[in-house]
């Protein structure tokens, strides 16, 4: 009995390939270990690549271009970075990507240097105070694979549904919505198979890149994305 119970209640590292006894202290060996991903805006460890990606695609006060892979220090030259290497909201096309190579060529940092002069109200978003993301401590692992985490199938059942639920009020409640990616407002968007939504632009760029949702790293193509229209009344 009491062996069944540390099986079930015990957390996995697939990481490391480690058993604990609960997500507490496998959160403080994550935080301690050197060979976990490591979030350079906040400096908090992540679980798997998956989860970091996941946290600077949502948090505040991190502007990520999960098909660059790149990090940018402040708002104005994240906006710079999707504009001058992705193009513009209206064009769809992929006619520039010769063009597109040429910012590779550039010195890191590029993006912001020029934000600060075109963007200079949207500079101070980054911020040198610390970064508070205990938002996320609640909901970090849940939708991981159960055998990675241990936990009984009626506790992931209940997270599911408490999510389902969350996005039913947003659907209610918001009369927008901003891509998650270029943190712009958008009438008409995309969602992919496993539900997410993004802007036409963002999520076409992803795809062609990695071939999976940037949010949840589920495998997508670009005809099974959906194009959905929100209203703006």
């Amino acid at each position: 009995m009491s062996t069944d119970m540390i099986r079930m209640d015990g957390v996995y590292c697939a990481l490391c390939d480690e058993y604990f006894f609960d997500k507490r202290q496998r959160d403080e060996h994550i935080m301690n270990s050197n060979d976990h991903p490591e979030c350079w805006r906040c400096g908090r460890r992540f679980l798997n690549g998956q989860i970091l990606r996941r946290h600077c695609v949502t948090a505040p006060n991190h502007h990520y271009c999960v098909p660059c892979d790149k990090h940018c220090r402040t708002a104005a030259g994240f906006r710079v970075h999707m504009e001058q290497v992705h193009g513009s909201d209206d064009d769809d096309s992929d006619d520039d990507d010769s063009e597109e190579e040429d910012y590779y060529d550039l010195e890191d940092g590029w993006e912001d240097e020029r934000g600060e002069e075109e963007y200079p109200d949207e500079v101070s978003e980054s911020g040198d105070e610390p970064l508070d993301t205990s938002w996320e401590d609640s909901n970090e692992y849940d939708f991981e694979d159960p055998e990675y985490l241990r936990l009984p199938p009626s506790f992931n059942d209940a997270v599911t549904d408490d999510a389902e639920e969350s996005d039913e009020e947003d659907v209610e409640e918001t009369s927008h919505f901003s891509c998650p990616m270029c943190e712009k407002e958008h009438s008409t968007l995309c969602a992919t198979p496993c539900g997410h939504v993004y802007c036409v632009r963002c999520i076409r760029a992803a795809l062609k890149y990695t071939e999976t949702c940037p949010m949840c790293d589920e495998r997508a193509t670009e005809d099974q994305l959906r194009k959905i229209y929100i209203s703006q009344e």
